[in-house]
């Protein structure tokens, strides 16, 4: 598990060695903030495709439903294949889609889609929402539930 996964059941994990044994000072892994900083701080969501990347099945255990604050940068908003209100990101301007922001889609989806309408592409986005699926090829994570907190 890595530490950021490990600080939202493990409080007081901070310094462990994370998948893929990176000694970065700027990664989750090597802060020395608090549990409850990262919680609210937003994770960079090429940092959380890596980790999915480099080992599969420890990012599953580690993040699949967990809620987390992330951003990444618009490259497509609108409707997804199954008619939910989605934002798809990349980590840079004009990148390739890494990850999919879902938006309630429950009793508050015609909200969700004004909002979705209301991102312009090329922009940071910083959404609050549950780690869910890996796709299968290993391209694409999709974060569901999620609450839109910029821009």
């Amino acid at each position: 598990m890595t530490p950021w996964a490990a600080s939202v059941t493990d409080p007081d994990a901070r310094l462990r060695a994370c998948v893929g044994g990176r000694t970065d000072p700027a990664h989750p892994c090597t802060r020395t903030d608090t549990a409850d900083d990262r919680r609210r701080q937003a994770m960079k969501i090429r940092d959380l495709h890596d980790e999915f990347t480099a080992d599969r099945a420890a990012a599953e255990r580690a993040y699949y439903g967990k809620y987390f604050t992330l951003e990444g940068i618009s490259v497509r908003t609108g409707e997804s294949q199954y008619g939910t209100p989605v934002v798809e990101v990349s980590d840079v301007d004009g990148g390739p889609h890494i990850a999919t922001f879902v938006l309630p889609f429950d009793h508050r989806i015609k909200e969700s889609f004004r909002l979705v309408r209301g991102v312009p592409l090329g922009v940071t986005v910083t959404v609050k929402g549950e780690c869910r699926v890996f796709s299968e090829d290993g391209t694409v994570l999709v974060i569901k539930d999620c609450e839109l907190l910029t821009p």
